[in-house]
């Protein structure tokens, strides 16, 4: 790799008890990460009060992250913003429930551009779960997503549906 260096985190993080921010270079999340965890630039802002905690991210691609999508022509430069919101319910003790939000948008920009064909992929993520302790140091975690969103098929430039589920337990 001689297109370096790269920084791999760099951050600050301030606390303003009940608020919290961090901007930067990080590891972002919702949930449990299924949905979404990389570490991109960005920033989160935490509300914590005593029965809740509601996050909000907003992050984008590091300038030299590949693309996932190899069928974009000549572009290994991926080009995504993420925007999320978490909110999390603490009313029971040693559990929490929680609800997230992660609407993800291509904006990277093919090269060379093909006229003919659009490559971005759209997508929407709606997830709940639920994580604590059960007994002692015996921990669970599980989480429902859906997936929605608008996608490209590639050669005939049409848009479709995108319609997914997931689950980690």
């Amino acid at each position: 790799d001689l297109n370096g260096p790269h920084v791999d985190y760099l951050f600050l993080s301030l606390d303003f008890s009940p608020v919290g921010l961090l901007l930067g270079r990080r590891l972002n999340s919702v949930g449990q990460g299924l949905a979404y965890s990389n570490v991109h630039d960005g920033g989160e802002l935490q509300l914590v009060l005593p029965t809740w905690i509601w996050t909000g991210l907003i992050s984008r691609t590091l300038p030299h992250e590949d693309n996932l999508d190899e069928s974009v022509p000549g572009g290994k430069k991926s080009g995504r913003t993420f925007y999320g919101v978490e909110g999390k319910w603490l009313g029971i003790p040693n559990h929490g429930l929680y609800s997230c939000l992660l609407f993800q948008r291509d904006d990277g920009q093919e090269r060379p551009e093909n006229a003919t064909q659009d490559f971005d992929y759209d997508s929407n993520y709606f997830a709940v779960g639920s994580e604590g302790k059960l007994l002692g140091n015996l921990r669970y975690a599980a989480e429902g997503i859906l997936e929605t969103g608008r996608s490209f098929t590639p050669t005939t430039n049409l848009k479709k549906d995108v319609l997914a589920w997931a689950t980690d337990v």
